[in-house]
């Protein structure tokens, strides 16, 4: 007897689903029918199918959390009465000498006190750098857990396909680690008009106060990135990869700063129904690392490092890569001839710019503040304030970062992560 267990959508006849190909199914746990003894076996999930996936998210989480911790910054003078507030975010270890990565660094950058939790136990911590480009902190336990586990970064390219199912664990609202799962919606370099420093992935996790700087796993257990930035129009997220904060944590752990390349030449991007897109530079700076190599107003970029170019979006990418004093090879069309000529990429000088002095709200606040408050009475002491370096920007098409970033998460008016703690 065919038993219904649920509807399943399956390939079918075009006709049916409303003309989708997809066809309603029932599953049937009887015996093949004797009159046809090869037909397949059904396709449609069972419970074991799903029970064991459940386990997987288990396991998974299990694995994960005793490296994540809760992470309390102080700052004063962000409420209205003067009175020091409490922020929230989410870190995780990626050294056995306690080094944590997280988010938030425009509030750790001049911030008065920082600790962290782990089973409710509180633990000092002191800034070892920030970088104000992808706002990444990197900060180091004074004092380690006794029981914590280490997340590697991964320095793989690759990137997970749209689909790929993910786990986050995250200090919600400032509870204990907790898993929040969801999915790869797709690949960001820009939040509306306004660009990000490196490509980001764009998933179905909701970011609500608290989590930024949660750690963001596939089901094999790779870490794919870190959550940087809410899309709460979608109830939805930006995580920067691995890759990109594994360049991060490097040159924080090497200099207390990023240091970013520049190329020294600005581009024009067009389309063409016959080529698609193309970029042409148009203008050299005088003295610069690309006019140095011989590039000139009015050359087709096909190529640096070997990584083809099409749009500005490729060249972002590779700009936020590469290294100052690394050569590159820069391929370009110049008179219909393809030419190739070695750039050393230059540094790019940033401004350090001011900690944010005017007063949180809703629509301006990153991280969850807590109500204004002085720290717990438990809280250890921080005597350590951050490092005074290198500030960020946004980055042209060009490759090089520009004008100072605004105090917010992940890309200029990026919307704000602040939820109030009522």
């Amino acid at each position: 007897m065919a038993v219904l267990l649920w509807g399943w959508l399956s390939p079918g006849d075009p006709s049916s689903a409303a003309g989708s190909g997809w066809e309603l199914r029932a599953d049937t746990t009887g015996p093949k029918p004797a009159n046809n003894p090869a037909a397949p076996a059904s396709l449609e999930p069972t419970a074991g199918d799903f029970l064991a996936l459940q386990q997987r998210y288990v396991s998974l989480f299990a694995q994960i959390q005793p490296a994540v911790v809760q992470i309390f910054v102080t700052r004063a003078g962000d409420s209205k009465d003067g009175t020091p507030t409490v922020y929230l975010c989410t870190g995780f270890f990626v050294g056995r000498d306690g080094s944590i990565l997280t988010t938030n660094a425009h509030l750790l950058n001049g911030a008065e006190r920082v600790w962290f939790e782990q089973d409710g136990i509180p633990y000092a911590a002191q800034v070892a750098g920030i970088d104000l480009v992808t706002d990444l902190a990197l900060l180091r336990a004074a004092k380690l857990p006794n029981n914590f586990s280490v997340i590697s970064l991964s320095d793989s390219p690759d990137l997970p396909p749209i689909g790929t199912m993910l786990l986050a664990v995250t200090c919600k609202r400032g509870n204990d680690p907790g898993p929040s799962p969801g999915l790869v919606e797709g690949y960001n370099t820009d939040y509306g008009d306004q660009p990000l420093p490196t490509l980001h992935l764009r998933t179905s996790i909701a970011h609500d106060g608290g989590e930024g700087g949660s750690p963001v796993f596939d089901l094999e257990g790779r870490l794919v990135g870190i959550m940087v930035a809410a899309l709460p129009e979608t109830r939805s997220s930006l995580v920067l990869p691995a890759r990109a904060a594994q360049r991060v944590r490097e040159d924080l752990l090497n200099h207390g700063s990023v240091r970013y390349g520049r190329f020294g030449f600005l581009i024009n991007q067009f389309v063409t129904a016959e080529t698609g897109p193309q970029v042409l530079i148009k203008s050299v700076e005088y003295g610069g690392p690309a006019a140095n190599a011989g590039l000139r107003i009015g050359d087709m970029l096909l190529s640096i490092g070997g990584t083809p170019i099409h749009t500005d979006r490729d060249l972002r990418q590779i700009a936020f890569f590469a290294h100052p004093g690394e050569f590159v090879a820069v391929r370009v069309r110049r008179d219909g001839r393809d030419v190739e000529m070695p750039l050393e990429v230059g540094e790019m000088s940033l401004e350090a710019p001011a900690a944010p002095s005017t007063t949180p709200d809703a629509g301006s606040a990153p991280g969850l503040p807590l109500a204004p408050t002085t720290p717990p009475p438990h809280a250890p002491p921080n005597h350590t304030t951050a490092p005074d370096v290198a500030g960020g920007g946004n980055q042209s098409a060009s490759g090089n970062l520009t004008t100072p970033p605004p105090p917010v998460v992940g890309a200029p008016t990026m919307p704000s992560l602040s939820l109030p703690l009522n």
